[in-house]
């Protein structure tokens, strides 16, 4: 079965003010504060706050407003807000390099601090997951993270394939059932739980979670392989012939694509 998509370390660059300060710590640039923005055009409709704090982020590569809003409340929940505060609607995204800003509610301040304060063991957990023999670290790093910021759903999605790495795909259900409902169009988290699925042997709940996976996107190879190989443990051998010939137009020169005709060839002719 093909592997995962992890996410990697969070190297934000932030400006932060006064009652933030301690967030500051949690990432790379400096602190000043600034006024909430005011221009608006093409903005969705979403409920107005009162800033307590608006901090400035730098944008990084190719950020989405998902990943801005990860990075400060851990998960994609305002990324709908960021993007109308800064006068996008949320498909057009912001530049790499540009600022944009984000306004934290008092009643969100905790929230944003929990994250700063996890992210140093989230990062460690990062690390450890490059080495084989890393993967115990990873996990107990993780939980840390999520023990300071339930609510971090990188933490929790990166703890759910340590777990799948460790060989334990029920904690890794568990992991990645909470991702999907935080995240339901993330066809990396509904890969992952898939996959979880699969090593349990659950291969109709797995077939599921693939088909919504490509329903997301199509030529997710990952999803198709792993869908195809479901099939065909489930005994549904005509559909599983669909999945691997639909699996071969998308990929015809890789290792998997020769997997992929290995399978087919075993199959009964019809």
């Amino acid at each position: 079965m093909m592997g995962w998509r992890y996410i990697h370390h969070d190297h934000s660059h932030t400006v932060i003010g006064g009652l933030l300060a301690a967030v500051c710590m949690a990432f790379v640039a400096g602190c000043a504060s600034t006024p909430p923005a005011t221009t608006v055009k093409e903005a969705p409709v979403v409920a107005p706050i009162v800033a307590a704090e608006t901090l400035q982020y730098v944008v990084q590569g190719d950020d989405t407003w998902e990943q801005i809003s990860e990075r400060f409340f851990g998960n994609h929940d305002r990324a709908a807000r960021i993007a109308m505060d800064n006068g996008f609607s949320s498909p057009q995204l912001p530049l790499p390099g540009e600022k944009v800003e984000v306004r934290v509610a008092a009643a969100e301040l905790d929230e944003v601090r929990a994250v700063a304060a996890a992210r140093e063991a989230y990062n460690r957990g990062v690390d450890q997951m490059q080495y084989e023999d890393g993967y115990q670290d990873a996990a107990g790093a993780f939980r840390a993270a999520l023990m300071t910021a339930p609510h971090f759903v990188d933490a929790r999605y990166n703890l759910g394939l340590v777990l799948l790495k460790l060989g334990d795909p029920d904690a890794a259900q568990i992991e990645l059932t909470q991702v999907v409902v935080a995240r339901p169009r993330d066809k990396d988290a509904r890969y992952g739980l898939a996959s979880a699925h699969f090593q349990r042997g659950a291969f109709g709940e797995a077939a599921q979670h693939l088909e919504q996976a490509l329903a997301l996107d199509d030529h997710f190879l990952r999803a198709r392989y792993t869908y195809a190989l479901s099939l065909e443990r489930m005994g549904e051998l005509e559909a599983a012939r669909s999945a691997w010939l639909a699996y071969l137009e998308l990929d015809t020169e890789s290792g998997w694509a020769l997997q992929a005709r290995s399978h087919l060839g075993q199959l009964p002719t019809p």
